[in-house]
């Protein structure tokens, strides 16, 4: 009787080295450099909108929008790294937004270098549609491509995300960040 056994488990010895050259071979790798950190700025993470006419306490909050999620991967090229962006904002009607059919909210993404140095910044429009309970949620993905020499890790640098925000709205953040 034959011991298939030994025979199966010498098979597999011989064949994952084999196996890593045939990936070697074909120009699979996994590149072990690190991807640029993602950073969301707890000053600029929550868009407070207030009725055109009025005060400014919770009975005048029209909408309010949230970064609720940021996922990235990124794949080294060439000359560059590629960072794929995937964000999630949330949003939900204030008492004064009570019919508020829609919000627009502008959010930006930023590039930065190990010394906090902004490298590039773009605004993004879009559109928060609220549902019959006043929820909204959209999801956006985007791609940025970061110059890098090709040995260098992009770890240096730090992909921002936050709301285009005016002075007044980071100081509301900031005094009242459960508002």
């Amino acid at each position: 009787m034959i011991d298939l056994r030994g025979g199966v488990k010498a098979g597999a010895a011989l064949a994952a080295p084999l196996l890593g050259l045939v990936l070697a071979s074909c120009g699979v790798t996994t590149d072990q450099r690190a991807c640029p950190g993602v950073e969301v700025i707890s000053s600029l993470n929550r868009l407070v909108q207030f009725r055109d006419a009025g005060g400014h306490d919770q009975n005048d909050v029209a909408f309010v929008a949230r970064i609720g999620d940021v996922r990235s991967r990124c794949t080294y090229e060439e000359s560059n790294v590629t960072t794929d962006l995937s964000i999630t904002i949330v949003g939900n009607r204030g008492p004064a937004g009570a019919r508020l059919p829609s919000a627009e909210i502008t959010y930006f993404v930023a590039v930065i270098d190990g010394e906090r140095h902004i490298i590039t910044k773009k605004s993004f429009s879009d559109r928060l549609v609220f549902d019959d309970k006043g929820q909204a949620r959209i999801s956006d993905d985007l791609q940025e491509k970061l110059p890098t020499n090709p040995l260098k890790s992009a770890s240096d640098h730090s992909v921002i995300v936050g709301f285009q925000l005016t002075a007044d709205q980071i100081t509301l953040n900031e005094t009242q960040p459960d508002r």
